[in-house]
């Protein structure tokens, strides 16, 4: 008695299957690695961004006397403010657009002449700021401190979910 054909087509089609169910299983590593690295790169940028809102916090609240201006330790934050500027354009890689909580809206990846520019703004009034903030001078300190914060909120305004 022969085998009907279909018979003959088990081996192959169980070959398939385990190729099918092989490359499910890959895809699935493959999406939960994106994930993990979207997690971190997220994580990342939020640890960056509290850091520049711890130490730019209570440079307005010295600007404005909230609190009382302190010289050395207003330039020591604005001179922190300075440098994590220089990290946070860094910390809007593309893998961290979606699929990881993120308070940054995905017009940033769709902007990026513009979000970009808005970045350097940042990091040019935030340099300048440290400058400013060596003159131990309220009245310098002052405008330089505006300047830096305007660019904060223009980047708020457009790129951040509230």
């Amino acid at each position: 008695m022969t085998n009907p054909a279909w018979k003959n087509r088990i081996p192959a089609f169980a070959g398939s299957l385990a190729l099918a169910a092989l490359s499910l299983v890959a895809a699935g590593a493959s999406q939960a690695q994106g994930s993990k690295e979207a997690d971190a790169a997220v994580a990342y940028r939020e640890a960056t961004m509290t850091v520049i809102v711890n130490n730019f916090g209570p440079l307005g609240a010295m600007a404005s006397g909230k609190m009382p201006f302190d010289a050395k330790l207003f330039q020591s934050r604005a001179e922190r403010v300075a440098f994590m500027a220089t990290i946070a354009p860094d910390v809007f890689p593309a893998v961290s657009k979606g699929g990881a909580k993120t308070k940054a809206k995905p017009e940033i990846w769709d902007n990026q002449a513009e979000f970009t520019k808005l970045m350097k703004d940042f990091t040019d009034k935030s340099a300048a700021l440290a400058v400013a903030a060596k003159s131990g001078s309220l009245d310098t300190i002052k405008p330089a401190f505006g300047a830096a914060a305007q660019t904060c909120k223009a980047c708020h305004d457009k790129y951040k979910v509230d």
